[in-house]
């Protein structure tokens, strides 16, 4: 599943390819339903936000521009932060 991020409206659009060929609209803080394994004890409960983060090159140093990107970040630890990943979540 791929998606697309909204600036403007600080939202992430997921895009669902064949056979269902539909969109569906994130806002940014909207809670996400992470899928665990069987058996997790540690469930949590994740948000969706939306950050400025710094480019860098091949070499990884920054190129001083910045790229709005997707993130879960789990509630109650505003410092946990993990990279978007639309199939590690219930839709």
């Amino acid at each position: 599943m791929e998606f697309r991020i909204d600036e403007v409206k600080r939202q992430v659009i997921l895009v669902q390819g064949a056979p269902r060929n539909s969109e569906i609209t994130l806002n940014e803080l909207d809670v996400l339903n992470r899928k665990f394994l069987e058996g997790t004890q540690d469930k949590y409960e994740c948000e969706l936000v939306l950050q400025d983060v710094e480019v860098t090159d091949e070499t990884g140093e920054k190129t001083g521009v910045t790229e709005l990107k997707a993130f879960a970040r789990r509630k109650g630890a505003e410092n946990w932060l993990m990279e978007f990943i639309p199939e590690e979540y219930i839709w």
